[in-house]
């Protein structure tokens, strides 16, 4: 599985981009080899003038699978976190399901 990262105009970048991997990596983990790619993109959308805008999005390609989540937050730690979280539930719809059907 190939997990690319993208960062802009964000602080703690390193920080936040391992975090932000760990617990994808984590997530999916269990669905192994039916992902094949995952992009994860961090942003600061307002820069110094603050608010809830720090993007999370990530987008999951795979077989049969095309899958994007996001989620914003003031904190992008808090984001990256609801943004798995959405993630996890989705993939647990999509793929769970379709492995019971078959």
């Amino acid at each position: 599985m190939n997990v690319e990262i993208r960062s802009m105009h964000i602080d703690q970048a390193e920080s936040l981009r391992a975090h932000a991997e760990r617990r994808v990596e984590s997530a999916v983990r269990h669905f192994g080899d039916r992902i094949v790619s995952i992009q994860i993109r961090l942003a600061d959308l307002n820069g110094p003038r603050g608010g809830i805008d720090k993007l999370c999005r990530i987008q999951v390609h795979g077989r049969a699978l095309n899958l994007v989540v996001e989620d914003k937050d003031i904190d992008a730690f808090a984001a990256i976190d609801r943004a798995v979280h959405r993630l996890r539930r989705a993939l647990d719809r999509r793929l769970d399901s379709g492995a019971r059907a078959a």
